[in-house]
């Protein structure tokens, strides 16, 4: 029996919607396969960007490191005051070295979802003593002093680790960035239940439309031929995550020619009385028309 006019239609608009469906399925795996190989580029840039970065921030340590140590084995044997000069050298690399290998090995522990949190009461005042030791040759370098308001709390409940990392990286951008002869300020000080962090520089600040991108893995502001700052990249990238890992928050302003703007808002964790974070205190705070100076 031949098909009737209705059902050659009926047949003929079946197959075109099957047609169709296929084509919207063929389209959804081509988009899906563009979007893979557009991830597997960007995994690919960074992966590229994180060697380089390692290179240049390994590899020029290292290589002053190992010329200092030949100048100290040599057959002239340098006199007291050379041997300080390349002592402070040698420091200053080795503390370079050190955070910015602290940085890497952080950035790959949150990258894979291993980072942990462990709250313990801080006592504020040896622990900001801390993070600015290990930029101190830094903003000595420039001439920037950094400067802590009066004002912050004995101490507060939070990951110590976490928290030195986010202080650290937000205080050794704001010296790096700074002016010579410029000016850093940082507040820590509770609000309500949250720890507020506020780090403020008269840097160079950035474009607006360099803003979005700040916290950016590997980004900076003056790239290429024009980057003339030492640094992988990781700083803010590394901040934003040990804040969202602390269920926090943070924001930036900044504006070219005007300086930064940083700040980091943390809820504080519930600890045990016996948790306490101990940190030593080898850095003298001056009190000063309202403010203190670490020194």
């Amino acid at each position: 029996m031949n098909p009737t006019h209705h059902e050659l239609n009926e047949a003929v608009a079946a197959a075109q919607d099957e047609r169709d469906r296929a084509f919207h399925d063929l389209r959804a795996v081509q988009r899906k396969l563009l979007e893979m190989n557009e991830h597997m580029e960007q995994a690919e840039m960074c992966r590229s960007h994180f060697l380089s970065n390692i290179r240049n921030q390994v590899n020029s340590p290292i290589s002053s490191l190992i010329g200092l140590s030949a100048i100290l084995q040599g057959t002239r044997a340098p006199d007291t005051g050379e041997v300080r000069k390349i002592a402070r050298v040698i420091q200053c690399e080795v503390l370079d070295l050190d955070f910015d290998m602290r940085n890497m090995l952080a950035a790959a522990e949150m990258e894979a979802g291993d980072a942990v949190l462990a709250a313990r009461r801080i006592e504020v005042r040896p622990f900001l003593a801390n993070c600015i030791e290990s930029l101190a040759h830094k903003a000595e370098e420039k001439g920037v002093p950094v400067h802590v308001s009066a004002g912050f709390p004995e101490a507060v409940v939070q990951d110590p680790e976490k928290v030195s990392l986010i202080v650290a990286n937000l205080l050794r951008n704001a010296v790096e960035y700074s002016r010579p002869g410029g000016e850093v300020w940082l507040s820590l000080e509770k609000d309500g239940e949250n720890l507020r962090i506020v780090v403020r520089d008269e840097g160079e600040g950035m474009p607006p439309d360099a803003v979005p991108y700040v916290f950016d893995r590997f980004f900076q502001a003056a790239q290429g031929t024009a980057r003339s700052h030492r640094g992988s990249g990781l700083g803010l990238s590394v901040v934003k995550a040990a804040v969202e890992l602390m269920e926090g928050r943070i924001s930036l302003e900044s504006a070219a020619g005007r300086g930064t703007t940083v700040t980091v808002v943390l809820p504080e964790t519930a600890v045990d009385a016996e948790g306490e974070s101990r940190f030593g205190n080898d850095l003298l705070i001056e009190e000063a028309d309202g403010e203190e100076r670490l020194v």
